[in-house]
Order: structure tokens, then C-alpha cells, then sequence
């Protein structure tokens, strides 16, 4: 049984996003924006990819440390892109909206729910190719 998975996918991270509204009928209808849908999709594929075969998503409280690799603008001049390649990324968007929206995309594919994360640590950092790593632990419980 695998207690420590480390899953490193290419493509740039995505904050979650509130609910968009819209009205049918008379009535509010809800619904998840297109560009979190879709992430959540890619990430959900590329985890099914790398994931050992028949693997049945973990019960139990998880560690969940993750790094974000988000695109430096592309109108800085590349000798700016360059120095800021792998410095902390401080600004927008938050850090706890680009983890709820990678935990929310792992339900059913790698633990059962997102709140079976209970410990961890995030990392968001600028770079030229953006990334998400994930380090997923199983915890013992007592």
C-alpha cells in the first residue's frame, strides 16, 4: 500500500472561482465558471495518468504539501522574467483559493474528500514554465 505520492503537473495553477449565477425561468440557477471546470478536468486526467493502476482513493487524514509555479506576465522585459524565475509570488491570486481549487479537483481520484487534508504546506513561486507539485502522505491516525 502506498502511503506517499508525489504528482508534478505542467500546467499553470488556477484559484477557485465563487459560483457564477445566471436566471432560468424565474428561478437562480448556479453554476462552476468554465475555466475552473476545465482545470479541474486536466488536473483530474493527468492525476489518472500517473496514479498507480487500480488505485482506490485514501480514507484517513492526509498531509498535503504543494508548490505552484505561476507565470511571470508576460509584458515584463526578459531579463526581469528571468530574475524572477523561482522568487516567492506574493501577489494575487491567493494562495488558499489556488489550494481549494486543487484539493476540490483530487476528490474521488485521490482521497475521497478534500477535507480529509489536515496538515501540509503551500509554496507559490514565479516561473517560466508553470507547474503544480503535489506531495500527498498518508497520516496514521491514532
Amino acid at each position: 500500500m502506498t502511503n506517499s505520492l508525489t504528482l508534478s503537473i505542467p500546467i499553470a495553477p488556477v484559484a477557485w472561482a465563487r459560483a457564477g449565477v445566471s436566471m432560468r425561468r424565474g428561478r437562480a440557477h448556479h453554476y462552476t465558471p468554465h475555466d475552473l471546470r476545465a482545470y479541474k478536468d486536466q488536473i483530474r486526467k493527468h492525476a489518472a495518468l500517473y496514479l498507480p493502476r487500480g488505485f482506490v482513493p485514501w480514507t484517513g487524514p492526509i498531509r498535503a504539501n504543494i508548490s505552484f509555479g505561476l507565470p511571470i506576465p508576460a509584458s515584463f522585459s526578459k531579463r526581469k522574467r528571468e530574475m524572477l524565475d523561482g522568487t516567492s509570488h506574493f501577489g494575487k491570486p491567493d494562495r488558499d483559493n489556488l489550494e481549494k481549487a486543487l484539493l476540490d479537483a483530487f476528490n474521488r481520484v485521490l482521497w475521497v474528500d478534500d477535507s480529509q487534508v489536515c496538515s501540509g504546506c503551500t509554496l507559490k513561486v514565479y516561473s517560466l514554465s508553470p507547474f503544480i507539485e503535489i506531495t500527498a502522505t498518508r497520516m496514521e491516525t491514532l
